[in-house]
């Protein structure tokens, strides 16, 4: 017969404390319960019963603390597909172009993150563009948004860029690659408003030299000089 309703110092460990028969302490909670609220379980080589040091709802919690822990980590590696990504993308287009609350919340989303970090958004914005484009970035968003708070004004016609506001206009903050490779790096790249980046185009510095002295050498002939 299994030595189900034996002293609970039979089955307690040394290191807890045993209040009576009846009762235990939870080594979680640090309740005093009576044994009902502890689930037992049969060890190998043992002759005999014996209950968990922890309590039902205390094992409960465990488990739904791991379960939610492991659902977590598995949604965000599924999320992560290129397949997955793909669809969810369609599927928010799709969102977006006929269902105009879930428009707004889109739009009410990006207006408050710009507001809340402005330097930030545009880096995540911009460095999605250019990923698009084929181009492999080697830095974060974060990386470029700290250096972006160091840039004030267009550092080839001295524009004053706000940041924050659309990312179109003359003024605003872009990215230009000096000298145009696949691979960015931050030291390949430099901060210039949206129209110095637009003349520029994709020259390099030593082609947009040269098409800047052309252009001067034919701006003289035409005009009979240089207008100051």
């Amino acid at each position: 017969m299994l030595a189900i309703n034996a002293p609970c110092t039979n089955y307690l460990p040394s290191n807890i404390p045993c209040f009576s028969m009846e009762t235990r302490t939870c080594v979680v909670c640090k309740k005093e319960l009576p044994l009902s609220e502890f689930n037992r379980y049969w060890p190998i080589g043992s002759e005999t019963w014996v209950l968990n040091v922890y309590c039902k709802n205390c094992k409960k919690e465990y488990h739904r603390v791991r379960r939610f822990a492991y659902y977590k980590a598995y949604a965000k590696s599924y999320s992560q597909r290129p397949e997955v990504k793909a669809r969810q993308s369609e599927l928010n287009r799709s969102r977006y172009a006929n269902d105009p609350v879930f428009r707004e919340k889109q739009l009410a989303h990006h207006r408050k993150k710009k507001l809340e970090n402005p330097h930030l958004y545009w880096a995540k914005r911009t460095l999605k563009r250019h990923s698009k484009n084929g181009c492999v970035i080697a830095f974060t968003p974060s990386e470029l948004s700290s250096i972006a708070k160091k840039v004030n004004t267009c550092p080839i016609c001295g524009r004053l860029m706000p940041w924050g506001t659309s990312l179109r206009n003359n003024n605003a903050p872009t990215i230009d690659r000096i000298n145009n490779f696949d691979k960015m790096g931050l030291e390949d790249i430099m901060i210039i408003c949206h129209k110095c980046n637009t003349t520029k185009q994709n020259r390099t510095f030593n082609e947009m030299y040269n098409w800047c002295q052309k252009f001067i050498s034919f701006a003289e002939k035409r005009n009979g000089g240089m207008r100051k």
